[in-house]
């Protein structure tokens, strides 16, 4: 195999992170099936952590879904919580109590359901940080395989940080990242072009050491919005200030946040779509090979040139809020 010719340890320092709860459970299960149906992670030796909110649920999945729960790890976050995961990480006093417990009151929180995602799923980076993993791929339970992939593709193009942004048609990113962490810096571009999130763990148990050591709370405090979009302005931040070893792929007319750049070339007709695609390949897909679920069933892609555009992008991976809905051919 490749890894073992490239004499590279992916299993021990890489693996997947994929969070769940009941109303998902299927979703997660065909998850499973295609990352081991349409990828080399036999052959790698990768990892697959699932994080469930209790005992019961991992019970639950098991009687469910008995095969596919053989393939993966199995982790109560509630037993990371009361583990040790690093002197400077505040415990949580009551874990997961949202409703009554203290919050910083910041208007880039999001809703509820969104923030205990947030916070669980940091804590799972933190667990799986203490495992000595380099990098984790966090993949929503709604993501889908479509293609068949050499994961080695990926994993090679992402052995640093890369970090994808835009024009900064969203300034609330960084404005409210600014006030988190009490930045001086303006930066004048928007993060979150994509739901592909390889996370260095070095980063972005950094970046929760940071916080906790400004508010001297635990993560519940202040990680009340999108933890990955947070993660992704401490990176520009730490590639602004300190010159460390982050990739930026800077994206022009407008970016793919909303498929502006990519809606514009399928609607000007102007535009050579084969020459589009290459560049766009090699600039961004070839080393990520994924693109939100959602933005893959707009209208857009359903047009002649839509359809066409697609076939030549390197999409191989629907990622966060593809199942559940009708699906997709490439």
């Amino acid at each position: 195999m490749e890894c073992i010719e490239n004499n590279k340890d992916y299993e021990n320092t890489i693996c997947f992170h994929i969070q769940t709860h009941q109303p998902h459970f299927n979703f997660t299960a065909n998850l499973i099936d295609s990352l081991y149906e349409k990828t080399n992670i036999v052959e790698l030796r990768i990892k697959i952590y699932c994080f469930f909110d209790n005992d019961e649920s991992i019970s639950t999945f098991k009687k469910d879904f008995p095969i596919q729960c053989q393939k993966i790890n199995c982790i109560n976050i509630l037993e990371i919580l009361h583990s040790k995961l690093d002197d400077k990480i505040i415990s949580e006093v009551e874990p997961f109590d949202l409703d009554n417990c203290e919050k910083l009151n910041f208007k880039w929180q999001h809703k509820r359901d969104a923030s205990y995602a947030a916070i669980k799923r940091s804590y799972g980076l933190l667990h799986l940080n203490n495992l000595g993993y380099e990098f984790v791929w966090c993949l929503d339970s709604e993501s889908l395989v479509l293609d068949k992939l050499d994961l080695v593709e990926i994993f090679d193009a992402n052995s640093k940080p890369i970090l994808c942004v835009g024009p900064n048609i969203k300034p609330k990113y960084f404005r409210d990242s600014k006030k988190l962490f009490g930045w001086d810096e303006n930066y004048n571009v928007t993060p979150r072009q994509n739901d592909f999130w390889i996370i260095s763990t070095k980063y972005f148990s950094n970046m929760i050491k940071t916080l906790t050591e400004k508010y001297k709370k635990p993560i519940s405090y202040y990680m009340r919005g999108a933890e990955i979009f947070l993660y992704e302005c401490y990176l520009y931040h730490i590639y602004k200030k300190c010159n460390e070893d982050i990739e930026v792929i800077k994206l022009e007319d407008g970016g793919l946040l909303g498929n502006t750049m990519i809606r514009r070339a399928i609607e000007n007709e102007s535009i050579n779509l084969k020459e589009f695609a290459n560049e766009l390949n090699t600039l961004y897909f070839n080393k990520t090979q994924s693109y939100f679920g959602n933005y893959l069933k707009w209208p857009e892609f359903k047009t002649k040139r839509g359809k066409e555009l697609l076939k030549l992008l390197n999409i191989k991976i629907a990622v966060s809020n593809w199942q559940g809905n009708e699906g997709w051919t490439k």
